[in-house]
């Protein structure tokens, strides 16, 4: 996996997209590994927790304003397996994004369908 530390003025970021289920509810010990994974040990586990439930729920955080949050949650749903896609998205900052929520869901399912 890709994974940027720190701003460098001409390189690309990288955004994730997963597909985190209402199921995905990562212990405190996986929240807290991925947390020391990243690097950003001060982060408490409960705001992790407070990111996942936004995610699951729809909300996309964005690397300007949640940068420690996107890399602790892309160290766990990498442990977790559950990135689907990394984006190369250019010079501006990246974003996670759930891809299963209840308005992706059909398509979702749609797709599957035609992969059988």
């Amino acid at each position: 996996m890709k994974q940027r530390n720190g701003f460098v003025s001409n390189s690309s970021s990288s955004s994730f997209i997963v597909l985190m289920g209402k199921s995905f509810n990562p212990t405190n010990e996986e929240i807290q590994n991925a947390i020391y994974g990243s690097g950003y040990d001060e982060v408490p586990v409960q705001h992790i927790k407070d990111r996942i439930e936004a995610v699951k729920n729809g909300s996309q955080l964005n690397e300007y304003d949640n940068h420690k949050e996107i890399c602790i949650l892309s160290e766990l749903c990498d442990r977790k397996d559950i990135i689907l896609e990394t984006i190369d998205a250019g010079s501006d900052r990246g974003f996670l994004l759930n891809a299963l929520t209840v308005k992706n869901k059909e398509l979702i399912q749609k797709a599957a369908k035609e992969l059988e």
